[in-house]
């Protein structure tokens, strides 16, 4: 698994993340591997997402 792991770091993935510091939608590459919650494929379900968690 972990061969496979470093097989995909190599991939280059526009995505977007929530910042809390700025309150947006930044895009990042990402890899391939790994990864967490905050990650998104569009800035649109980065926003949908991130802005209606705020506001609660």
């Amino acid at each position: 698994v972990i061969i496979e792991c470093v097989a995909q770091f190599r991939a280059y993935f526009p995505s977007f993340y929530y910042d809390v510091n700025t309150r947006t939608c930044l895009e990042f590459i990402y890899g391939g591997c790994g990864g967490n919650g905050n990650r998104f494929d569009t800035v649109e379900k980065c926003m949908a997402v991130c802005f209606r968690r705020q506001q609660v």
